[in-house]
């Protein structure tokens, strides 16, 4: 997770998952860049958090937008 950018980026790099959750609550930016082939969700529409379930065997992620509305699920297997 890294959160400096003030938007919610998802990518998968070499098998691995890294998220950019910046929708904490300062001003929103949108993005001034071309979409990368390894994104695999953005959203700055408004504000959101990340939760996380986590057992031994996976880790269920969910984007929550401020209505908790389900914005981005995926299911990482450990």
């Amino acid at each position: 997770f890294s959160g400096h950018a003030h938007n919610y980026e998802r990518f998968s790099v070499n098998g691995l998952t890294y998220i950019i959750a910046g929708t904490g609550g300062s001003t929103l930016v949108g993005f001034h860049t071309t979409v990368a082939d390894e994104s695999k969700f953005r959203f700055s529409d408004n504000w959101g958090i990340c939760m996380l379930e986590i057992d031994k065997f996976n880790v269920q992620h969910k984007f929550l937008g401020v209505n908790g509305e389900i914005l981005d699920p995926f299911l990482i297997n450990t």
